[in-house]
């Protein structure tokens, strides 16, 4: 009996040491989308640092060819909404192939976002949920025309004439503001719940605009929002269509989207209008 339990343990052994060890899985590579790029960049008035995030058509692009471009603001939030929506309408038959460039911030933490967010796209110093903030558009704005726009536009065929600008809350507010005070820095302005409240006299600048000849604006709101964020952008849009200066405004009450749910919904219709898809010919 000694002898068989022996030969039975000896057996297990050596099918033991026979059997072929599987290798370890080899590691996943981190996620990415297809066609996109990141670039640090500093700025060269205040040395703050930034994350740039441009996601190019899915098709390739026929030479000699220029193609329009949106330039989004918390790129760290809204980089993957706009480059799938745009993406999404092309496929769609929508528009055309179209390039999103959007403006991110090293630092992913919400605390960071949103202090650095409240300081760049709030042109005037206000009290905000950090402390006071604002103060710095001008400089965010000075980056984004003088650096991040010659610097993707050397890299990638965009068309300097079909540019769009779009932000949500603050950043609505922020695209607002480049609109009355540099309208020509972009052709056209997506301009989703505008933080009108952070800068009240804005209504006053925009009753009095009258410098939009040729450009584009849509201003997008949810229904579901609060009543302060629907009246401002209410008003807002009717203080620029109020003038008869060849500026166009489309503007939307989306019905029972939130100030969140409203991300996705603000771009996608706003597009249908700044950047409708050009006929050959």
């Amino acid at each position: 009996m000694r002898l068989s339990i022996l030969g039975m343990l000896t057996a297990g052994l050596l099918v033991a040491c026979t059997t072929p060890v599987e290798p370890p899985a080899p590691a996943i590579a981190a996620p990415s989308v297809t066609r996109t790029h990141e670039f640090a960049m500093t700025s060269n008035r205040t040395g703050l640092k930034y994350i740039v995030l441009v996601s190019e058509p899915l098709d390739a692009l026929p030479a000699g060819k220029t193609f329009p471009a949106v330039y989004v603001t918390d790129g760290n939030w809204y980089f993957g909404m706009a480059t799938d929506t745009v993406r999404a309408q092309f496929i769609g038959g929508s528009m055309g192939q179209t390039f999103v460039v959007a403006i991110a911030y090293p630092d992913p933490s919400f605390e960071s976002l949103g202090k650095r967010r409240e300081q760049d796209l709030v042109h005037k110093p206000v009290m905000g949920g950090y402390g006071m903030m604002g103060g710095g558009g001008e400089d965010f704005l000075a980056f984004l025309t003088e650096q991040v726009r010659p610097f993707v536009e050397q890299r990638f065929p965009i068309d300097k004439t079909r540019t769009v600008l779009a932000g949500q809350s603050l950043g609505g507010l922020f695209a607002t503001n480049v609109l009355l005070s540099k309208p020509d820095s972009f052709s056209g302005y997506l301009i989703g719940s505008p933080s009108v409240w952070a800068d009240p006299p804005l209504l006053g600048v925009a009753r009095k605009f009258t410098e939009g000849a040729g450009h584009r604006v849509y201003i997008g709101v949810g229904g579901g929002e609060s009543a302060a964020m629907r009246r401002g952008a209410k008003n807002l849009a009717e203080a620029l269509s109020a003038q008869s200066t060849g500026l166009s405004v489309e503007s939307a009450e989306l019905a029972k989207h939130s100030h969140a749910t409203m991300q996705g919904a603000w771009f996608a219709t706003g597009l249908f209008y700044l950047l409708p898809k050009q006929t050959a010919g």
